[in-house]
């Protein structure tokens, strides 16, 4: 008995940000041309089947833009001077889309003519689409001004001549926030900045920005004291306040200045004189760009339900209301988009472009309830209708 050996580092199946790119499962390559041809593996697929893929998805909000107050990422620049009108937060990888300076006139830049600031909050990445079956990530941001993607996965059936219908999960990548026993050296001061900012699991996650001297005037500004808000307080950055370990959001800021805070609409909860009001003390971090994750969904036919696995875990069951069987259809099948090859303005939406790295996808002819593995696949090969594993190392 032989074994090959491999050592090196592993290259998957990369989509940059800001690419256009996607794989394709060419039907007339797979299948007989003459006649009606007769289909099999994936094209066969007519009854329960369960799709696995292991991902790493990258970062599409990009930091939002860079602002003259309350930038919390470390921004880079276009050249050395940060401080001209015309500068634009640029990420040094792939892995995380660039920014826009809020000064800046945005369809200057080619990320924003490639995927509008404010599509990047709903953008969904299709890993693979066909007809009858699709299947994503959504973005599922508010904003994206130091407000990384946060994705739910999102499946859409066809049965029959009905139109497709869709389930999508609850957010099950998102960005980290806050450091376990990390200490800023305001929280030593004294006073009110005193380890205020601490939740109830040990981590300073927010910071202490004042106190209100006022109630809110016309609903949604208010004075405060004891801090200044526009050091470090930019639009769009939610507002908390303190009952014990517990920090409620009262609502997101539209602006500041030295001694005010003015909210986008009224605060969702009665706010009095003498109220400390918080922020996160981190910027939330992207660490899902360097890590993999397993997706999964397992179709039952008979009972017309559908079941979504994150990393093994079962986070959304539904229910198709069609009574037809589910079938593939005689056609190609694209991996990382829709593959409608779209170039130009607003590409990356209309072609649901995938940004991020394939590991591992298989489809299998039966429905799976449990996962021995997430880090990797590892399908039945009798029931196996398509595996693509895209590593590859050097020997």
């Amino acid at each position: 008995m032989s074994y090959s050996i491999f050592a090196g580092k592993q290259r998957s199946l990369v989509f940059p940000v800001m690419c256009n790119g996607f794989l394709t499962l060419d039907y007339s390559d797979n299948i007989a041309s003459t006649g009606t041809g007769i289909p099999y593996g994936l094209w066969n697929l007519d009854n329960n089947f369960t799709f696995e893929c292991v991902l790493t998805p990258y970062e599409i909000n990009g930091y939002g833009f860079y602002a003259a107050s309350g930038n919390e990422f470390p921004p880079q620049f276009t050249d050395n001077n940060p401080s001209g009108s015309a500068k634009a937060y640029v990420s040094g990888s792939k892995k995380i889309q660039n920014g826009l300076n809020f000064a800046a006139t945005e369809s200057n830049y080619e990320n924003h003519k490639y995927m509008d600031k404010d599509d990047r909050g709903t953008h969904e990445m299709r890993i693979f689409h066909s007809t009858n079956l699709q299947i994503s990530l959504i973005n599922s941001t508010t904003h994206n001004w130091n407000n990384p993607a946060r994705y739910k996965i999102k499946v859409g059936i066809k049965l029959g001549t009905a139109s497709m219908e869709y389930f999508t999960t609850d957010e099950v990548i998102v960005p980290n926030l806050g450091a376990q026993y990390s200490y800023a050296a305001d929280e030593w001061s004294g006073g009110d900045n005193d380890l205020t900012g601490f939740d109830a699991d040990g981590k300073a996650k927010y910071r202490l920005i004042g106190k209100t001297s006022s109630i809110f005037s016309g609903s949604h500004a208010v004075n405060v004291s004891g801090g200044n808000p526009n050091d470090y307080v930019s639009e769009f950055k939610e507002i908390f306040v303190r009952d014990g370990f517990t920090f409620t959001s009262i609502g997101f800021v539209d602006s500041a200045t030295a001694s005010a805070l003015t909210l986008k609409a009224a605060p969702s909860q009665a706010v009095g004189v003498n109220t400390n009001l918080y922020i996160h003390d981190k910027y939330f971090e992207p660490s899902y760009i360097n890590n993999t994750y397993h997706i999964a969904c397992a179709w039952d036919n008979q009972n017309k339900e559908i079941l979504i696995f994150f990393n093994g875990r079962l986070v959304k069951t539904g229910t198709h209301t069609q009574t037809d069987s589910f079938s593939m259809a005689a056609e190609d099948f694209y991996i990382g988009a829709n593959g409608g090859g779209t170039t130009g303005v607003s590409s990356a939406k209309t072609n649901n472009q995938f940004m991020g790295e394939l590991h591992e996808l298989s489809f299998m002819n039966i429905r799976k309830t449990q996962f021995s593995a997430t880090n990797n696949l590892m399908p039945n090969y009798n029931n196996t209708v398509l595996y693509l594993r895209f590593e590859e190392v050097d020997e």
